[in-house]
């Protein structure tokens, strides 16, 4: 599903969650491994920072509070309440 916006719209989700939830910063943890190199840099291209490079280890953080919402054509179906 790369290239798809999918990695979008799952970061919009979980950016709407943590404002909901009063955090400021999302982080992420990339580890390299001899399977993952096609998304070694997923967390740059959606505007993450880099605050760590430990070589195999990177950490990554994103400020909540900067995202604008981009246009996407996925949309979320929520389950009707019963």
């Amino acid at each position: 599903m790369l290239a798809r916006r999918v990695e979008e719209f799952t970061l919009e989700l979980m950016i709407s969650r943590a404002r909901e939830m009063g955090c400021s910063r999302l982080l992420g943890k990339f580890v390299a491994t001899a399977k993952n190199g096609l998304v070694a840099e997923l967390y740059p291209r959606l505007g993450f920072d880099l605050l760590q490079d430990a070589g195999m280890e990177k950490l990554f953080g994103f400020a909540v509070a900067d995202y604008v919402l981009s246009p996407n054509f996925i949309r979320s179906l929520q389950p009707q309440q019963v």
